[in-house]
């Protein structure tokens, strides 16, 4: 069964580690943020294949429009950024 995750970004400061380890989940979506992180640190990942970059709503129902990836994911110290980010077509 292919399962899926929604999410609206991930920011992780000062000394903190961006972590997004999920069991198995063939397709993560991230709605209306970017992955940017302020500290400069890449996303640690396990669990996941695809990574897109959609469009979304805040929680007052505000549209947030799809954002290019600005973050770096990796796993197991590899970056792994191009081959799971799907950016949204320009």
């Amino acid at each position: 069964m292919s399962q899926s995750v929604r999410i609206g970004n991930i920011s992780a400061l000062d000394r903190a580690t961006p972590v997004l380890v999920l069991g198995n989940a063939e397709m993560v979506s991230v709605h209306g943020g970017n992955l940017f992180q302020e500290n400069g640190q890449a996303i640690e990942t396990r669990g996941l294949s695809i990574v897109a970059m959609l469009p979304g709503v805040t929680s007052h129902n505000i549209p947030n429009l799809a954002q290019m990836n600005a973050g770096v994911l990796q796993r197991d110290g590899q970056d792994i950024t191009a081959s799971a980010i799907r950016n949204p077509m320009s």
